[in-house]
């Protein structure tokens, strides 16, 4: 948990073992490959992330159990809400380019950047005014792991 986190390039991630089942969580993503062993509960393990891009990360016990990392290169990054909302401060220049990503966004969408302008004739006053992007998307998510196979047991170890 969570199934999808985003950090900023050189944060180091706490990977903890609240339950008392085994767990081999592991990534061979080209950002950051490593491997924590089969472990128990009352284990915490932290991973420096130094390498901006996408880490999908496994289990090689429970294949149902996927998660994604995504590291950022900039300090200008959020993750949205339960209900799909992001906030962010950006000071700095009039025209930003916003590109998302999510594990099943289409590749188009996510190499789709959205333009975010704010008018050269505003004046300090009005370019401090919060500015509302509303991003669609042009298709629809890719399926889940879920809607591939019926697994059976996620999250019931008894």
């Amino acid at each position: 948990m969570p199934h999808v986190l985003a950090v900023k390039k050189g944060t180091q991630v706490l990977f903890p073992d609240s339950d008392n089942v085994l767990h081999h969580v592991y990534s061979f993503s080209r950002a950051k490959t490593f491997e924590i062993d089969i472990y128990k509960e009352e284990i915490r393990r932290n991973i420096l992330f130094e390498n901006a891009g996408i880490v999908a990360l496994g289990c090689n016990i429970h294949d149902w159990m996927l998660g994604y990392i995504y590291v950022a290169e900039s300090s200008f990054f959020t993750q949205t809400d339960s209900d799909g909302n992001a906030t962010f401060a950006y000071a700095g220049a009039a025209n930003v380019k916003i590109k998302l990503w999510h594990p099943r966004l289409d590749k188009k969408d996510q190499q789709t950047l959205h333009s975010l302008i704010q008018s050269d004739t505003a004046s300090d006053a009005e370019q401090a005014i919060d500015t509302e992007v509303t991003v669609r998307l042009t298709q629809a998510l890719l399926p889940s792991y879920s809607e591939f196979d019926d697994v059976h047991g996620v999250g019931n170890y008894d």
